[in-house]
């Protein structure tokens, strides 16, 4: 089975999490700031540099005030392969 970092599915989530705190005008050094960590942080994650769990990812929605279901619902769940 493939890494879930190198599925294009992990980079459209990573897509729009970045879409999204561009959108609110928020940096990643202001975001990493509020979360409490280092300001490489979220540009790591958005660049696929650093695996994003889902806890990290529920912290980074809720900082931006995003629903973490509308970035799942951005993943083709059918495309998926199980194993």
């Amino acid at each position: 089975m493939d890494k879930t970092i190198h599925l294009a599915e992990y980079k459209v989530l990573l897509n729009w999490i970045q879409t999204k705190r561009e959108e609110k005008g928020i940096s990643a050094r202001k975001l990493s700031a509020q979360l409490n960590s280092p300001h490489s942080w979220i540009s790591k994650i958005e660049s696929g540099e650093r695996r994003l769990d889902v806890i990290e990812y529920l912290k980074i929605c809720h900082a931006l005030n995003i629903n973490p279901c509308e970035g799942i619902n951005t993943i083709t769940v059918t495309s998926l392969k199980y194993v």
